[in-house]
This record gives C-alpha cells, sequence and structure tokens, in this order.
C-alpha cells in the first residue's frame, strides 16, 4: 500500500512557500525491470519522485534541500530552455531540470538517475521519441562516469547491463552488440550473466520492448 502526503515547504532558491506531495510509505511485489525500475506499487509513485517549485522552477528531491549555485543555474539560459520544453510533460521536464542541476555540479550519478527516471515517465506516457532521448542522455552521462574511472553501481556488471538495455530500448542495436562484444564478462556469474544473455538475446532480435529481469531471464531458458 502507497500512502502520500501533503506539506508546505519553502523553496531554497527563491524562498516562497507552496504545497507538496511526498510519499508516506510504499512497498514492491515482482521483479523489477532490466534498467532496474521497481516494480509495482513503488512504480507508480514515480510522480512524487521530484519536487518542483511552481514559482521559480527550482527542482530537487525537496525544494527546501539547497544546492550549491542554485540560483545562477535555475535562472541560467540552459536550465530555462528546458523547464519550457513543450516536448516533454510537466514531469518529465522536472526530472530533466534535476539531472541537469546534478550534472552541471559534476555529481554524475544523481544526473544519470534523474534522467533515466525522465525516460520511465516518457514510458508511461507513450512519449516513444521523448523515451529514447532520455534514454541516449543516460547512456552518454554513463559514458562519462566510464570515463572518470567510476562506475554507476556496486554489483559487478550491473553498469553494463543497464548501458546495454539503455542502447536496445533506444534501438540502437548495433552499438549495443558493439557493447556486449567490447565488454569483460569472462568473470561474470550467475543473475548478472544470466541477464547479459537475456540482453544479448533480445538484441539479436532487435527487439526494443520493456522487460523485467523476471521475464528476460525465462526467454534464456528458452534458447
Amino acid at each position: 500500500m502507497t500512502t502520500l502526503y501533503t506539506t508546505k515547504k519553502a523553496c531554497s532558491v527563491c524562498n516562497i512557500i507552496s504545497d507538496q506531495t511526498g510519499i508516506s510509505s510504499t512497498n514492491e511485489f515482482g521483479s523489477p525491470d532490466l534498467d532496474t525500475r521497481p516494480p509495482e506499487m513503488k512504480r507508480s509513485t514515480i510522480d512524487h519522485w521530484v519536487e518542483k517549485c511552481p514559482h521559480c522552477g527550482y527542482c530537487n528531491s525537496s525544494i527546501e534541500d539547497p544546492t550549491e549555485n542554485a540560483e545562477e543555474i535555475v535562472y541560467s539560459q540552459e536550465y530555462r530552455s528546458i523547464l519550457e520544453n513543450k516536448n516533454y510533460s510537466e514531469l518529465v521536464r522536472s526530472f530533466l531540470c534535476q539531472s541537469y542541476i546534478f550534472e552541471y555540479l559534476g555529481k554524475l550519478r544523481s544526473s544519470i538517475w534523474s534522467q533515466l527516471h525522465a525516460a520511465w515517465v516518457c514510458d508511461d506516457q507513450s512519449n516513444k521519441d521523448g523515451a529514447k532521448q532520455c534514454r541516449k542522455k543516460t547512456f552518454k552521462l554513463i559514458e562519462t562516469l566510464w570515463s572518470d574511472n567510476d562506475l554507476l553501481m556496486e554489483e559487478k556488471g550491473g553498469d553494463y547491463i543497464l548501458a546495454i538495455d539503455l542502447l536496445r530500448r533506444s534501438e540502437l542495436f548495433e552499438e549495443a552488440s558493439d557493447l556486449i562484444k567490447k565488454g569483460s564478462f569472462a568473470d561474470l556469474e550467475g543473475f548478472i550473466l544470466d541477464l547479459l544473455k537475456a540482453e544479448e538475446v533480445l538484441v539479436e532480435q532487435k527487439n526494443d520492448l520493456r522487460y523485467t529481469m523476471e521475464d528476460a531471464l525465462k526467454l534464456v531458458e528458452k534458447h
């Protein structure tokens, strides 16, 4: 069961108070997607994972939380262009703005997750082109993280599974296949290795559809 609450918060940028909705509790039943999106009921709480100040447009997990150089970022031309981009819904734009703030500050892990959350909302809203663009940007951010000799996830091979899935869902099958070939997977085992095999099957099929990890593993059993 998911429970929500409404509270008044003062924006850390403009200091104007607004109503914001938060999550008191939720749960998860089932398998996450290959790109780590959680199952229900947590899956449907995504509307409340980011807050937006209705006055200045500051976006963060909580608008009360200050961010370094936040005022400069929020009123920049680049940020305003994201905030006003009508190709995306308001929720998608909020995640993209949050991602931009984190990227600007060099917080690549946080930027990656916010960008990926934007892709998930695009999926829910049947904005396939928007979802592709968000996934492509997410992949580029992961590549930047890798170039700094850093990883997004602690679990060995987790970054590669996500990166391949981002390319596959973006219909970049050749690039996904190249990543599978280039990756050092010889020392992977168990669950992660099975997920890699599932991604390989889906890429070979040129399949860009969403799969849970459980359903993807069933594909491996059939091959």
